[in-house]
């Protein structure tokens, strides 16, 4: 479909490349959610603790915070069709190291392995954390912006959330025979393997760095300053210029990332080792499991609900941002109260 604008309009493609980009940050989320939900199992195959099996997403961890400015230089001088695309190839290495198989490792070995894998699942993430705006601002038109970011920012939540659900539906968690619960976790390696194989391949086939038509006026005008920019700077330029030489505006900028990134990355890191953490308070492992599916999943509606209505009444972000945050913070409060039993807690409750 295209406007009256010879120069402006949308192509059904945008959806593919929103699809691709959509599973290659799900099976992301997925493949870091994997061991939390089945720690358990973990421990007894592996012969670990909780602290080994808290390093595997603190790798990942690790891992995409020393990668993220890389990336983003990444992008700005190559596009972000060749930084999607290393992210794949990372994240397909990922999944091929844990199909290695494990019975002639020994505990040590096996940790750093799969810390190894680990490390490539944080750099993978790195571009498909904060490329969302970019494939929604690059494909799609104003009116669905909203939408599509949404989509996109949803993703990393649902893996996670699946991974609350794949990982103790699969593995048999109530047998104590360690072979028939290292055949589970491995097969499981290899399930996850495909998925993320196939999803490359369909990223291989089509993914351009962006449409032949532009979806908006203010995109040929980015991509003029684009071309402009990538002819006379290089990405640490653009860093140095936004905080030496713009320091008010740099000053938001820094205000608007940490007001993102500390709800979030507190909400995540506390998400990949709930089964550990909720051990303590007496949840069973399904119970867990569900709490963490439940509440990831709530989000995701909630997250395509706002997006819709951000992009039908435009100018109402900051307000939406404000109350979603009162939400949340009065959703934490209640759930601290309840584990601290400041209030009667029982299963109902639970």
């Amino acid at each position: 479909m295209k406007t009256t604008d010879p120069q402006v309009g949308v192509l059904p493609q945008r959806w593919w490349i929103l699809f691709i980009f959509f599973c290659l940050a799900l099976v992301h989320s997925l493949t870091w959610n994997f061991y939390g939900p089945i720690s358990e199992s973990i421990k007894k195959v592996y012969e670990w603790d909780n602290n080994d099996v808290a390093w595997c997403p603190n790798a990942s961890n690790i891992a995409m915070v020393l990668g993220l400015i890389p990336a983003a230089i990444l992008v700005d001088k190559k596009g972000i069709r060749f930084a999607i695309v290393t992210s794949g190839v990372l994240l397909t290495i990922c999944c091929l190291l844990r199909c290695i198989p494990s019975e002639n490792l020994s505990p040590t070995q096996l940790k750093y392995l799969l810390i190894i894998s680990m490390i490539f699942n944080g750099l993978s993430s790195t571009s498909l954390n904060f490329s969302g705006p970019l494939v929604s601002s690059t494909w799609f038109p104003p009116s669905e912006r909203a939408t599509a970011t949404a989509i996109g920012s949803i993703a990393p939540y649902i893996g996670s959330s699946l991974g609350f659900i794949i990982g103790p539906n699969f593995v048999n968690q109530s047998t104590a025979d360690k072979e028939i619960l290292r055949n589970d976790i491995e097969n499981l390696y290899i399930l996850e393997a495909v998925v993320q194989i196939i999803i490359f391949l369909g990223l291989l086939c089509y993914f351009p760095v962006r449409p032949d038509i532009a979806p908006s006026h203010s995109e040929i005008y980015k991509r003029e300053d684009k071309l402009n920019f990538n002819n006379n700077n290089n990405g640490y330029k653009g860093i140095s210029k936004l905080c030496f030489e713009f320091p008010k505006k740099a000053l938001m900028v820094w205000n608007i990332a940490f007001c993102f990134s500390l709800p979030t990355g507190l909400f995540l890191g506390w998400g990949a080792v709930l089964d550990l953490n909720m051990e303590s308070l007496g949840f069973t492992r399904d119970d867990s499991s569900w709490l963490g599916f439940w509440m990831t999943i709530g989000g995701c509606f909630g997250a395509i609900f706002v997006g819709r209505y951000v992009d039908l009444f435009v100018g109402r972000l900051k307000t939406v941002i404000i109350i979603l945050l009162s939400i949340s913070t009065l959703g934490f409060f209640w759930f601290s109260i309840l584990v601290h039993k400041w209030i009667p807690f029982s299963g109902i409750s639970k």
